[in-house]
């Protein structure tokens, strides 16, 4: 009997609280103002001065900070129209990026600032400026994380990532 109040009055502390943050992720839903981190797996790339290329990515993994805490996967061509949406914000604040690849000569991980993303056949380019660390001429698998941004296009409902 004594072990049923205890868990008795846990859920009564645990319910309340998991109803705040329902209401929080719903109140971030409703203003969009969630600030998004993509992650891109690619198969192969290459850097040459200040042209960062990925390719063969699969899907875009995005992610929102608390207190929406959402995620999910989009196309490049979807990122793009992402990256477009909050265009002003991205060319006047770049995201900040890690990349992190894996060749022949080993594993390396840089610091990159990223602008004017082109989608080709192959994958994505970006104008990339290295902050820190190096990145090989050519590389096999690499990942790419992409520090947040606001999703302005989201607000209207016009990408995938506006549930």
């Amino acid at each position: 009997m004594r072990k049923l109040v205890i868990l008795a009055a846990a859920l009564g502390l645990f319910i309340p609280a998991s109803m705040s943050f329902t209401d929080s992720a719903k109140a971030a839903d409703e203003t969009g103002d969630e600030e998004y981190f993509f992650v891109m797996n690619a198969a192969s790339g290459s850097y040459d001065a200040d042209r960062l290329s990925l390719d063969k990515i699969p899907t875009v993994v995005f992610f929102s900070n608390r207190p929406a805490r959402k995620a999910g996967h989009l196309s490049l061509d979807d990122f793009y129209s992402v990256w477009n949406g909050d265009l002003e914000e991205n060319r006047d604040n770049p995201p900040n990026s890690g990349l992190s690849v894996s060749g022949k000569d080993g594993k390396d991980h840089a610091v990159v600032i990223l602008t004017d993303p082109e989608i080709n056949a192959s994958g994505i380019t970006f104008t990339a400026e290295l902050l820190d660390g190096k990145i090989p001429a050519a590389f096999e698998r690499a990942t790419l994380f992409i520090d947040g941004f606001n999703d302005r296009s989201a607000r209207s409902g016009q990408t995938k990532m506006a549930r």
